[in-house]
């Protein structure tokens, strides 16, 4: 992972198939690219979306699923499981970074394999009168 300031303020994601920049305000790359030629299916924004109703606008888009969700008691598309991986991603990024090396991540026990220094790192200690029982 580099880490820069001098320039677009966004995540470029590189590998063996090509490069993705992408921020709130740009989506650029070979894959990207390829959509000119390689259209998306027609149902493939409704997928990502659960089939739920999208609103353009971008502000109320959050609000408008988030009550919608709410009232028809289904899961919304921004829900607490994907974010949560997501989220899982960023905080091994900094860790990684921290440390200068690599870690190996294991989903199933949502440990790093083999490193007791970046384990530590995962969670800080909850202050008096606030800790979470796990039980």
């Amino acid at each position: 992972m580099i880490i820069r300031d001098d320039t677009d303020n966004g995540v470029l994601i590189e590998g063996d198939k090509g490069r993705i920049f992408v921020s709130r305000g740009k989506l650029s790359g070979a894959p990207v690219d390829r959509l000119a030629e390689e259209p998306l299916p027609e149902d493939a924004i409704s997928k990502v979306y659960k089939n739920l109703p999208i609103v353009d606008n971008e502000r109320k888009a959050h609000w408008a699923n988030f009550l919608h969700c709410h009232r028809n008691q289904v899961e919304p598309i921004s829900d607490v499981h994907s974010h949560m991986k997501m989220l899982n991603i960023c905080h091994l990024a900094g860790i990684s970074a921290r440390l200068g090396r690599k870690v190996a991540w294991n989903d199933k026990t949502e440990q790093i394999e083999g490193d007791d220094v970046a384990n530590s790192m995962l969670a800080r200690p909850y202050r008096s009168g606030y800790e979470i029982e796990m039980g």
